[in-house]
């Protein structure tokens, strides 16, 4: 399995969010500072991160071990699959 790296697609297997793909967007190394947003508070990572795109809950961070990378590392080919596929979006009566 190729490593997580950003633009690819994961899978998070634990913590809040678990169960859930996500897009990863930046890798956080300890040490990084941010503000949580839900109190206003300046944090610093004590592991390695991703800072990752939710598909409903916008932008999140998630702990390195907590996350399986499922794209096959090929972000080119997630491109086109999901421009592939359609969806009948047609309801019968």
């Amino acid at each position: 399995m190729k490593p997580l790296e950003p633009g690819c697609l994961a899978y998070v297997t634990g913590g809040p969010g678990a169960g859930v793909t996500v897009t990863c967007l930046e890798c956080m190394p300890p040490g990084t500072q941010f503000i949580d947003i839900r109190d206003d508070t300046l944090r610093e990572l004590c592991t390695r991160c991703w800072l990752v795109d939710h598909p409903f809950d916008g932008k999140a961070i998630h702990e390195e071990p907590y996350l399986t990378r499922i794209d096959g590392g090929e972000p080119d080919a997630v491109q086109e699959e999901s421009q592939d596929q359609e969806v009948d979006c047609h309801v019968s009566a």
